[in-house]
């Protein structure tokens, strides 16, 4: 099913960021099906005079891309005081934490609603908008929703005459140089942010402030302690565990963790990576012998649905080296190995903790 797709803006006195973001998203073939704007009291009058007034932009540019988004008072979100009156400007470290709390709530509304996507534009507004916008990004962004800024070649980024808002026929004045609007080149910045709504209960979380929820999750990942492997070769598996939470994920296959467990061994043992396919191969078969495990003609289970060893992994252990790095890669724990050799260079010997065998 299609998700409604939702732009919210953050916007100063400079309404520009916000013709030129839905120009360039419309460019883009991601045209929004609503627009939503978080600004002052200050901010908001000074969009509605210049879009909606008697130069009537927004229709303007609606006509000349084929559009019809709506933009009105329903579309606007005003930051406000203690004593919830709008305010104009903010100016105060009171301010800012108002105006945290304000974007965390509206953001949740959208981001907690599974029948849309949004996509939050932090090109307008003062700094510090547009730092803790992303920040709370971070905090209730899913997957799907985005994060920009609206970049534009000069002079089109100057106050010119008439003011520009969007690529258009029309012809800009600055500083006794004409151009037409045409010659703008719009440049959408899509920002990668970490996504940390899943590390927490967001239910739970769901009536506390900005700074509440920052507290918690700092007390939470302080908590964490350092990250280590165990090799549990009983059960023939391997494990990310840490100090505080214990075990928190099996990461390789049966094959792989007996090569991991292998490369282990020799890393505790103070033995160098191997070089060459031959002496990585050589090594697993020794390890084999002298840990009794039999190489199986063809696979078989081994309990759990886990399989045996079988004799034509050996020829594919580079393969399979590789497919066990890529994991540990995935869990941003990367194997750094020079071309052709294989050995855990980038773990310390704490760092891996073997779990003795049944007697």
């Amino acid at each position: 099913m299609r998700k409604k797709h939702v732009l919210v803006a953050m916007v100063g006195t400079s309404p520009a960021v916000l013709t030129e973001t839905v120009y360039a998203l419309h460019k883009r073939g991601d045209t929004p099906d609503e627009v939503r704007i978080v600004t002052t009291l200050k901010g908001k009058e000074t969009l509605k005079k210049e879009l909606l007034g008697e130069q009537k932009i927004w229709g303007k540019m609606q006509d000349d891309i084929g559009t019809k988004i709506s933009l009105g008072d329903a579309s606007f979100e005003l930051f406000k005081d203690k004593d919830n009156n709008h305010i104009n400007d903010i100016t105060s470290s009171e301010d800012n934490e108002l105006m945290a709390d304000t974007l965390l709530e509206f953001l949740r509304g959208f981001t907690n609603t599974s029948d849309c996507r949004i996509s939050f534009s932090i090109a307008g507004g003062r700094k510090t908008m547009s730092a803790i916008g992303t920040l709370i990004m971070s905090l209730v962004g899913r997957k799907d929703d985005q994060l920009f800024h609206i970049l534009v070649n000069e002079p089109f980024d100057k106050k010119m005459n008439p003011p520009f808002y969007y690529p258009s026929s029309q012809e800009h004045e600055y500083n006794g140089i004409r151009k037409k609007g045409t010659e703008a080149k719009l440049q959408l910045a899509e920002i990668p942010y970490v996504r940390m709504r899943y590390w927490f209960d967001e239910k739970k979380a769901m009536d506390l402030s900005y700074n509440a929820l920052v507290s918690k999750l700092n007390e939470d990942t302080e908590s964490y302690g350092e990250r280590k492997v165990q090799i549990d070769p009983p059960n023939h598996q391997v494990y990310i565990v840490n100090e505080t939470l214990g075990r928190q994920k099996e990461i390789f296959n049966y094959v792989e963790a007996h090569l991991f467990w292998m490369l282990a061994e020799r890393k505790k043992g103070g033995e160098p990576a191997l070089e060459g396919e031959n002496a990585l191969r050589n090594s697993f078969e020794n390890f084999l012998k002298r840990h009794r495990i039999e190489l199986e003609e063809k696979k078989s289970l081994q309990g759990k649905g886990r399989y045996s060893i079988r004799k034509s992994d050996l020829e594919n252990l580079v393969r399979i080296f590789s497919s066990m790095s890529k994991k540990l890669e995935d869990i941003s724990w990367p194997i750094k190995n020079e071309k052709g050799k294989y050995g855990l260079e980038n773990f310390s010997k704490d760092q891996l903790i073997i779990l003795e065998m049944k007697k």
